[in-house]
């Protein structure tokens, strides 16, 4: 049976491995932005309030780098910016997609269209 201090300590590894889990893909993001991995070090650590070195060893899982509450709070906050963007730029890609999809429909209607009215024509006579 688990005490309500290994329940705690449970719930507390597991908000740090999230937390780390998304300052990671928040670096990993901002690296492919930057080309820089240590420039993506700055520029999350400056989003979330902390020091480039804490976040380099909060995420290289150094046993002594804490998570304090603002920082985890902070590190979410700016993962759901994030992801909010990511299903953003998701829905305008679909959106400019079928809209040329309804374009290319409606072009290729058309065309077998015309395709259908010649073949149908008597022979000898030429649609303009």
């Amino acid at each position: 049976m688990r005490t309500k201090a290994d329940q705690e300590m449970t719930g507390a590894a597991q908000i740090t491995a999230l937390t780390r889990s998304a300052a990671h893909a928040l670096i990993e993001r901002e690296t492919r932005t930057t080309g820089s991995r240590m420039a993506a070090y700055q520029v999350v650590a400056a989003m979330i309030g902390m020091s480039p070195s804490w976040l380099r060893k909060f995420i290289g899982r150094d046993p002594e780098t804490k998570l304090s509450i603002p920082a985890a709070l902070n590190i979410k906050q700016h993962y759901d910016r994030l992801c909010s963007r990511i299903e953003a730029d998701a829905a305008a890609n679909r959106a400019r997609a079928m809209a040329l999809k309804v374009q290319i429909d409606e072009a290729h209607q058309g065309a077998f269209g015309m395709v259908e009215r010649v073949a149908d024509a008597p022979p000898g006579t030429e649609e303009a």
